[in-house]
């Protein structure tokens, strides 16, 4: 069965541009990233810039949508609020962790640099205000989704070796990104 790509224009010079033959069986959809959330500014150009490189979100979050969890190695299309394609990012690990055990590596990726005593000082209640919304119970023992992608592609086109970006896309807290 084929998948349905939107966005096909930008898709087709993305793959022309990178290269990457098995894409589209690789396709995992769109993802839209806030320009910005949790009181930090300009989200959308630190995860097109490289310097975000993790992003997280309560597992509740994904059972209410009734959405699977990212596969590794899947291509997602990232859109602005306005649904313009922007990037590809490429899911490198995914795991699921209690909010208690993300480790000051993880916090530094997600959060562009901070310390994991101020990612959870910020991110604590920014998932506590989501569970409440979700009618979920929010705690250290809260199961998080933890998501580390690649940047592959840039609508400005920009491209790494290989024909993929060397930068690694984020997100911020209380949602993907």
């Amino acid at each position: 069965m084929e998948v349905a790509i939107p966005h096909r224009a930008f898709w087709r010079r993305f793959r022309a541009d990178t290269g990457i033959a098995d894409a589209d069986a690789r396709f995992a959809g769109t993802l839209e990233v806030p320009e910005s959330m949790g009181g930090l500014e300009g989200d959308l150009e630190l995860v097109l810039s490289g310097d975000k490189t993790a992003s997280s979100a309560l597992l509740a979050d994904y059972r209410e949508a009734g959405l699977a969890l990212p596969k590794v190695f899947g291509l997602t299309i990232l859109v602005d609020q306005a649904g313009t394609p922007c990037g590809v990012i490429e899911t490198l690990e995914l795991t699921v962790e209690r909010f208690s055990e993300i480790d000051d590596a993880f916090a530094r990726a997600h959060g562009s640099g901070q310390s994991l005593k101020s990612w959870r000082r910020q991110c604590r209640s920014a998932f506590a205000a989501r569970a409440r919304a979700l009618g979920a119970p929010f705690g250290e023992d809260t199961e998080m989704v933890c998501h580390r992608y690649r940047l592959v592609y840039t609508a400005r086109g920009d491209a790494g070796a290989h024909g993929h970006a060397d930068a690694v896309a984020a997100g911020d807290c209380g949602s993907e990104f």
